[in-house]
C-alpha cells in the first residue's frame, strides 16, 4: 500500500504560473479557517518531488487543481474547490458544501471545466482591474 505522509492540514494544490488560479488561491487561504490548518501552494513550488509525496505528477497539476486532506486523499478539479471553499467559514463554507452535494456535482464540473478551460482569459480581465 502506498503510505501517504500525514499533513498538519489540507494543502490546496493550484497552477501559479496562472493569474486567475493564483488569485482564487489567494482569496481562499485568506479564507480558511484557522483551526483547518489548512494552506494552498502552487504546484511549481512543490516541484515533482512534492507533487510526488501525494501521488500527483506535475501533469495532473496542470491539468486542475487539487485538494491533499491530512490523510493524503486527494481530490481534483470540482472536488478540490469545493473541499477549499468548504474550509472557509460563511457563506463561502455553504458554496463549498453545497456544490460538493452529489446531486450538484455535475453542473460543479461543467463550471469547473468551463472556468478552467478559460482561467487565461479571466487571468488577463483581472490584471486589467
Amino acid at each position: 500500500m502506498n503510505q501517504r505522509p500525514l499533513l498538519a492540514g489540507p494543502i490546496l494544490i493550484y497552477d501559479g504560473e496562472c493569474g486567475f488560479c493564483t488569485r482564487a488561491a489567494q482569496f481562499l487561504s485568506q479564507r480558511f479557517r484557522q483551526t483547518s490548518n489548512a494552506t494552498a501552494r502552487s504546484y511549481q513550488f512543490l516541484g515533482e518531488v512534492g507533487l510526488a509525496q501525494f501521488g500527483l505528477r506535475i501533469e495532473d497539476a496542470k491539468r486542475c487543481a487539487w485538494w491533499v486532506t491530512p490523510m493524503g486523499e486527494t481530490l481534483g478539479a470540482h472536488r478540490a474547490m469545493a473541499a477549499a471553499l468548504a474550509t472557509t467559514t460563511g457563506p463561502l463554507h455553504l458554496v463549498g458544501v453545497l456544490i460538493d452535494n452529489v446531486t450538484l456535482r455535475p453542473l460543479s464540473r461543467a463550471v469547473y471545466l468551463l472556468v478552467a478551460k478559460n482561467r487565461r482569459h479571466l487571468s488577463r480581465l483581472l490584471i486589467r482591474h
